[in-house]
């Protein structure tokens, strides 16, 4: 039994070239760079907007007050606090239990 090759069309060629795409095609969301000076605060979720809006309350704050606050586990209360850092808008401080975020910049 042989099997056939069928062939497809130039949209699904791997050799299509980046030059032969439509230009109304736009660049994947999690490939573009972000640069944290430029973050646009109104774009954050519903859970880094609550813990902005604590750490700017008490001053500093910690996963597990995060992690109360979101009523999440612990971890992703640590992803969502590095995703901050990442952006630019939290500062992170101290080590193991100790660590505390801090509002970068008087943001």
């Amino acid at each position: 039994m042989k099997l056939q090759t069928l062939p497809l069309d130039e949209e699904y060629s791997y050799d299509f070239s980046a030059d032969n795409r439509s230009e109304n095609e736009t660049k994947s969301a999690d490939k573009v760079p972000i640069s944290a000076d430029k973050v646009p605060i109104n774009n954050l979720s519903a859970q880094q907007n609550s813990i902005l809006q604590l750490a700017r309350e008490k001053g500093e704050i910690t996963s597990r007050q995060a992690k109360e606050l979101l009523e999440v586990k612990q971890r992703r209360a640590r992803s969502i606090l590095a995703e901050l850092v990442n952006m630019g808008l939290l500062e992170r401080q101290g080590s193991y239990k100790s660590t505390v975020y801090v509002l970068k910049n008087g943001r």
